[in-house]
């Protein structure tokens, strides 16, 4: 029950810390106006929307020796470390590059997010077939 909830852990903090800071870091760090560092941030969740069906998608229909989701899972986590501190770089440019670079390494991490949750919470299916452990599992990533 702890193994697999700790293994929300570090996306948990990531997702946290990008939730809470990342717009104060766009306007006062960056110097994006509101507007700009908004559109960031809905542009960012509109990749989302497309990004998530499609890597659910083809978890599902991964063929590999140790299942479907591990492989996601393990390809993706290095990359999407790198692509969350690359999200705190401020890139050398006018406030329109910035803007561009923020737009590209969120919709990178954005997808790198999805490549290692998605098949993570998928994972809870495939360990067992028995809904209180599903729940007691699902349970234990939030507590």
């Amino acid at each position: 029950m702890l193994s697999y909830g700790l293994g929300d852990a570090g996306t948990g903090m990531a997702a946290s810390l990008i939730g809470f800071y990342l717009f104060v870091f766009y306007t006062s760090a960056a110097g994006l106006s509101p507007v700009m560092a908004g559109a960031v941030l809905m542009l960012a969740r509109i990749w989302d929307a497309i990004n998530d069906p499609v890597v659910g998608w083809l978890s599902d229909r991964t063929n590999h020796p140790n299942g479907p989701r591990l492989p996601w899972m393990l390809w993706s986590a290095i990359p999407l470390g790198a692509s969350m501190a690359m999200m705190w770089w401020l890139p050398p440019g006018s406030l329109w590059v910035k803007f561009a670079f923020f737009v590209g390494i969120s919709v990178v991490a954005n997808s790198l997010y999805t490549a290692v949750n998605l098949p993570y919470t998928a994972l809870m299916a495939e360990v067992t077939s028995n809904t209180t452990l599903r729940t007691r599992l699902n349970r234990s990533r939030f507590t």
